[in-house]
């Protein structure tokens, strides 16, 4: 607490110093045997209770008339808000929500504030939600927009500070991708690989981020194990699958990946580790007889 400093002299008499009152007149500080500051740090309060406070100043005559009164609660700003996280989205809508706050800093939060910059401009629109809320909607949008949201909480110590800022889309996953294709089976160095590409499916009406391919070689209950992580990459449409055992049978499925959320699995490619035979060596005419003729080769 501050205030304003009276005349240093009354009737000849100097201020000893200052005294602050709660309204139940219970002696909060007492500054007439350390100085005459005007700034006061008030210690042992109940935190969370409503104070209603006034400063008197003190002479050897007595104290003067209480000062008019503050309102303060004791207490600590919130804590930051957990990171906001989507709940559904389409087109033209986006809603999101958030969990409960772990430290109100000893004062009941009176406020969540959310702050949301649609299409990203630098400029935030702030909407304040009561304390039962805790999801919010923004309509109207059109497709494919990206909102920077960020949160904070208020008691009635002031504002906290902000959550991490995160990005959501009005879009929908991306639909779901055609199986993958084999391009060709071969050995590399005493691997034998396959390579695999892809055709990029609708984009859910936001970028496609990239892929992921995942294999299964029939070994654990069919348990799919990623085997291309192309997360960031949506340019690259092919993949090779290597360190696999000749003449096994493995199953591909393809998944493509938005700012929303990862699509579902296209439907499997079931192909075999393997190539045809190389070709025959040294073919030669064994015999020949009238109507026909017996070949060999190695």
């Amino acid at each position: 607490m501050s205030w304003t400093k009276e005349a240093d002299k009354v009737n000849n008499y100097p201020t000893l110093g200052y005294r602050i009152y709660s309204s139940t007149f219970e002696l909060l500080y007492d500054s007439t045997s350390t100085g005459i500051s005007v700034i006061a740090t008030v210690n042992d309060l109940i935190v969370g209770y409503p104070y209603n406070a006034t400063v008197r100043a003190v002479n050897r005559l007595g104290e003067s008339a209480s000062s008019n009164s503050i309102l303060f609660t004791a207490g600590n700003l919130p804590d930051a808000m957990p990171t906001p996280y989507l709940i559904s989205t389409t087109l033209y809508s986006i809603q999101f929500g958030w969990s409960e706050i772990l430290n109100n800093g000893g004062v009941i939060i009176t406020a969540f504030n959310v702050y949301y910059d649609i299409g990203k401009t630098g400029t935030y629109t702030i909407s304040q939600k009561d304390i039962n809320t805790k999801q919010f909607t923004l309509s109207g949008l059109t497709s494919g927009t990206a909102v920077l949201v960020k949160l904070s909480a208020s008691n009635a110590i002031g504002e906290g500070p902000m959550s991490n800022p995160v990005t959501f889309y009005s879009a929908y996953k991306p639909a779901t991708p055609s199986s993958p294709s084999k391009v060709k089976i071969y050995y590399s160095n005493t691997d034998i690989c396959i390579d695999l590409s892809w055709t990029a499916p609708y984009n859910g009406g936001a970028p496609i981020t990239g892929y992921l391919l995942y294999y299964s070689d029939f070994s654990i209950n069919d348990t799919y194990i990623c085997k291309y992580n192309g997360t960031s990459r949506p340019d690259i449409l092919n993949a090779s699958a290597c360190n696999l055992t000749q003449g096994k049978s493995y199953r591909f499925k393809l998944s493509a990946i938005n700012n929303v959320n990862a699509s579902d699995f296209s439907d499997p490619l079931e192909l075999v580790a393997a190539l045809v035979p190389s070709a025959p060596l040294n073919v030669s005419i064994a015999s020949s007889t009238d109507g026909g003729m017996t070949v060999k080769w190695d």
